[in-house]
């Protein structure tokens, strides 16, 4: 049987940005993060096999980007269709005051 096979091999992870501290050891080979905010973190794995801690530590960088509603090219998209939509609604208002003085004459 293969050496790794009989070892006890636990891991403790720690995100940069999102943790305050390294986790309690652990059996468990991955590990789920919900709700993060936009930005880039640091992800680190040790590990301690047989009670003997690894000097070796892992390190995945990876960005969480922040929703296409939220970029920096939607902001002006948003300014942009308020402005259209400020510049429809005044038109139709117009044209709305125009029907109404056509049906009612000022004598």
């Amino acid at each position: 049987m293969p050496y790794y096979r009989q070892a006890t091999i636990k891991f403790q992870y720690y995100l940069t940005g999102y943790s305050t501290e390294w986790s309690d050891w652990t059996t468990a080979t991955q590990k789920d993060f919900t709700n993060l905010s936009a930005g880039i973190y640091e992800f680190k794995v040790r590990a301690r096999i047989n009670n003997t801690t690894s000097s070796n530590v892992a390190i995945f960088t990876f960005e969480v980007l922040p929703p296409r509603y939220a970029t920096k090219l939607a902001y002006p998209v948003y300014l942009v269709l308020f402005f259209v939509l400020l510049v429809v609604g005044k038109k139709m208002y117009e044209r709305m005051l125009r029907r109404d003085h056509q049906k009612y004459p000022v004598a």
